[in-house]
């Protein structure tokens, strides 16, 4: 039982190295919506949605079709939690 548990707390470890270093290198579209879906937390999401939101905004030079979808994106999985 300890060993499973150990694992698990190893995996969640990782995936949450892996979150942040995605989060880190994140500038397109495409890498906000993965980090969005792989959010596990509101903490994750709201960070996730200030970076994105900055950068995909139309008057800072991003696409407004892009932005508009990365909204709804964001919305959807609130919604979710």
């Amino acid at each position: 039982m300890k060993n499973e548990m150990k694992k698990l707390i190893i995996r969640e470890i990782g995936r949450s190295k892996r979150w942040e270093q995605n989060y880190k290198s994140a500038t397109t579209y495409n890498n906000f919506n993965k980090l969005i879906t792989t959010s596990t937390s509101k903490k994750q999401l709201k960070k996730v949605y200030k970076k994105g939101a900055l950068k995909l905004h139309p008057d800072k030079g991003g696409n407004s079709e892009n932005f508009v979808k990365f909204k709804n994106l964001y919305n959807n999985k609130l919604r979710n939690f």
